[in-house]
């Protein structure tokens, strides 16, 4: 017995839906980005504090150390939500 569903409340329930999911989206983006710009800032203040108390060829290691260590703050957060959402809404 085949049961009828009336067009349009599906779609409102379609548009509730990607509504809800944009929005998790945008608020799962601001809530990391703020805290990889958190995070970066205070490593970022405390390897230029060390830097100002190292020789020159010292202070250019050390930027390059930060450097890195920057990009890689600002990665991985972004790849585990990434993966996270992946395992929670993919079969």
């Amino acid at each position: 017995m085949a049961t009828q569903y009336d067009p349009s409340i599906l779609q409102q329930f379609a548009d509730q839906l990607y509504k809800q999911a944009k929005s998790i989206v945008v608020s799962t983006a601001l809530r990391y980005g703020f805290t990889t710009f958190l995070f970066t800032m205070t490593l970022s203040g405390s390897v230029s504090f060390l830097g100002d108390k190292l020789s020159p060829a010292e202070s250019d290691r050390l930027a390059i150390y930060s450097l890195i260590l920057w990009l890689a703050a600002l990665c991985l957060p972004s790849h585990k939500a990434g993966l996270s959402v992946k395992q929670k809404h993919l079969p």
